[in-house]
């Protein structure tokens, strides 16, 4: 969905670079091999972990989103606009872009924290991310994002409480855009946690660490899901409870006292998944991308 995509390319270069916490921390410590000082943009650009993530972002989540806006546009646009002759042609270009760009955006502040040492940060950076679409998928902006995003067409959005809401997602569920959904999420799922194994084995290699690989990036990304959607849940109750700023002023509380506190939920977590250690060797020639 064009409200969603900004903040989910966001958490998706984010993910990518804590998966490659290990190689990045160990480039930013090794000595430069040339006595030419390159501005910071150019030695950037010679990231290979950047490059993977701009074609995934380029190749595949970007592709996927004009997919779904041109072939669902009214349910894309959480029925904001129910037509093509609805969108201006200035948002289709910037929603093209952005699919891209915030992810190179997410990737470079997540690395740069990481390369710095604030793995809490890092890993915030993700959450963030996430938070921020689950919460506008289900409270979206005036407490309707599930019903937006569980109606098919503008219709069915208009009509929803004429019928049971179980009713409604049922009929969702095997509507057309739906199994178009299912289909394009998979894939892009499977191929991104595909990068994110391949990456985070090779980060285990630098430090001599064993454990399960193939399982590590499936966790943290599923915990990160479970967790995140229900903080927005959460959250969003508590704007139909109390208000927007009892509720941001309580969220600004729990992510500052629980969550990036030392030894709190996100260095826990962080440890768990073996993103964290500091102890890299040299970034091996035969280190993989994918």
């Amino acid at each position: 969905m064009v409200q969603l995509d900004v903040f989910w390319s966001y958490s998706i270069g984010a993910s990518l670079a804590l998966s490659a916490t290990h190689q990045l921390r160990s480039a930013a410590r090794a000595p430069r091999h040339t006595p030419i000082d390159r501005p910071r943009w150019q030695s950037a650009l010679t990231d290979p972990y950047l490059t993977a993530t701009m074609l995934f972002c380029a190749g595949l989540f970007a592709p996927s989103g004009a997919w779904l806006l041109w072939g669902f546009t009214s349910w894309e646009t959480m029925h904001a606009a129910p037509t093509h002759d609805a969108l201006p042609v200035w948002l289709v270009a910037v929603f093209a872009a952005t699919n891209t760009t915030q992810g190179v955006l997410g990737y470079l502040v997540t690395r740069w924290l990481i390369t710095r040492g604030h793995m809490q940060w890092a890993f915030m950076q993700m959450v963030a991310g996430y938070f921020a679409l689950f919460f506008i998928l289900s409270y979206g902006w005036n407490g309707t994002g599930y019903q937006r995003f569980f109606s098919a067409d503008a219709t069915t959005f208009a009509h929803w409480t004429d019928a049971p809401a179980s009713q409604n997602i049922r009929a969702w569920a095997t509507s057309p855009v739906a199994l178009t959904l299912y289909a394009l999420l998979g894939m892009l799922v499977v191929v991104m946690l595909f990068i994110m194994g391949r990456w985070h084995a090779d980060g285990l290699r630098l430090t001599g660490r064993l454990g399960p690989r193939p399982l590590v990036a499936l966790g943290l990304w599923a915990t990160t899901m479970i967790v995140t959607l229900a903080a927005a849940l959460t959250t969003g109750l508590l704007v139909h409870l109390l208000g927007w700023i009892p509720t941001i002023l309580f969220a600004a509380a729990i992510t500052g006292g629980i969550v990036t506190r030392r030894n709190g939920i996100a260095e826990r977590t962080v440890k768990l998944f073996g993103i964290n250690d500091t102890t890299t060797h040299p970034l091996p020639a035969t280190a993989s991308l994918v």
